[in-house]
């Protein structure tokens, strides 16, 4: 199980993480690109693309620290068209390696 973004980021073939369960804990939100789209990491240059997959779109806000969790997944065609993508998240997840696909999106409060 993956638990820093920084493994990732270290990682020399990302692709190769496709599969993987990811736990990130106490993550930033660095970027939101949608309700269902956004970025977490410590800065911005190694961060991670997040997919909220959950039941329901869990609000989150640029700064905010969060819990996210699921499976890491390297973007697909038949992927990115069965998630039902906006053009705007489409583009964002077809430009990662991969990404979290996270079942669980915890924001903390405060």
């Amino acid at each position: 199980m993956v638990t820093d973004v920084r493994v990732i980021h270290a990682a020399q073939d990302k692709k190769s993480l496709d599969g993987d369960r990811a736990r990130l804990r106490d993550q930033e939100v660095r970027e939101v690109v949608s309700e269902r789209v956004f970025y977490v990491g410590e800065n911005d240059a190694e961060r991670l693309l997040v997919f909220n997959a959950g039941k329901e779109a869990t609000e989150v806000s640029e700064g905010q620290t969060t819990v996210v969790a699921g499976r890491l997944t390297a973007p697909r065609p038949a992927l990115v068209e069965r998630l039902s993508l906006s053009p705007e998240e489409a583009t964002a997840v077809e430009g990662q390696e991969v990404f979290l696909r996270a079942g669980r999106v915890t924001p903390k409060e405060g």
